[in-house]
């Protein structure tokens, strides 16, 4: 059985009135459920960054790569 891992991760600051604030506008315009998703596309597109960071010393090929899989994705 494949043991599942958490897709996010909760804020450090937990009561942070700005950012409760700014989050749930975001969840009233985009009609999301909850804050989780939100937290969710952050934790993706923090991975995406750290992938492309980490691209830039490397080969031609393994750049091609990830591009590739980025427009499958999006």
């Amino acid at each position: 059985m494949k043991r599942k891992h958490k897709s996010y991760s909760k804020p450090k600051r937990p009561f942070e009135k700005s950012r409760i604030e700014e989050e749930a506008k975001i969840k009233e315009k985009f009609g999301l459920k909850n804050k989780k998703e939100i937290w969710k596309a952050e934790a993706r597109i923090k991975s995406i960054r750290e992938k492309a960071k980490n691209l830039i010393g490397s080969e031609a090929k393994e750049q091609e790569a990830l591009f590739k899989r980025l427009k499958k994705r999006f």
